[in-house]
């Protein structure tokens, strides 16, 4: 799968070996946004080609854009809008490859959101980072 930073605020994925990620621009890094919006995609799109290849349908042209906002008045990510393209997809199958995006684990566990819990322990000095190396 091909990853490609389009901007600040949006991704590409596209079909391809390796895992690469690419800059549009050397002037955009890939921040932990782009993290999320990859997990969320790298999952919809192995969805969708579990799902084509059931029923028939070439996924080689198939990609993918997620761009994402943040939420008004917070600071966290408030949508995210999902493109799909591909030009082989029947008129007839895209409601279809809509709902199958759905079943993308990733997805559902964000609807409803996640509890995160974070604790803290004190580090033992056979654990502490640079130690026993």
């Amino acid at each position: 799968m091909r990853i490609t930073v389009l901007s600040e605020e949006r991704i590409r994925l596209e079909n391809g070996a390796p895992v690469t990620i690419d800059p549009e621009s050397v002037d955009i890094s890939y921040s932990p946004f782009h993290m999320l919006a990859s997990g969320i995609g790298s999952c919809m799109f192995s969805v969708l080609q579990s799902w084509a290849t059931n029923a028939k349908i070439p996924t080689d042209h198939l990609a993918m854009e997620i761009g994402w906002r943040s939420a008004k008045n917070a600071n966290r990510t408030g949508s995210f809008d999902v493109r799909l393209m591909w030009p082989s997809l029947p008129e007839s199958r895209r409601d279809a490859a809509a709902r199958a995006v759905k079943a993308c684990a990733v997805h559902s566990a964000l609807v409803p959101p996640p509890v995160i819990n974070i604790g803290t322990e004190p580090m033992d000095e056979s654990s502490a980072p640079g130690e026993g190396v």
